[in-house]
């Protein structure tokens, strides 16, 4: 869990040697449910997996076109010190995924 100023942003990590890769999973899912990241697993990549507004522990006033979701993603891979990483969107995460890249 990440704090945000008053805000809440929920994410797993699957540490590994590889690259790091971000998912923003679809709707009633959070970063603890079960996602589409084995094959990054089972390569070794630095698997982040984060739940988006309104679900899970994520604060949903991070929601919105106002850019704080994306912001705090950043923050996210800031204080993990990932310096880049693949953007992946599933399903309702799609565009979150896209307004962050």
């Amino acid at each position: 869990m990440l704090n945000v100023g008053e805000h809440h942003l929920e994410y797993r990590i699957q540490p590994g040697n590889g690259p790091a890769v971000l998912f923003l999973i679809g709707g009633y899912t959070s970063a603890l449910s079960p996602a589409c990241d084995q094959w990054f697993i089972e390569h070794d990549w630095t698997v982040i997996t984060v739940s988006r507004p309104g679900y899970g522990r994520t604060s949903s006033a991070l929601a919105g076109h106002n850019g704080d979701f994306e912001a705090a993603l950043c923050r996210l891979l800031d204080d993990l010190k990932v310096a880049s990483a693949t953007v992946v969107g599933i399903s309702a995460g799609d565009r979150a995924a896209m307004r962050f890249v």
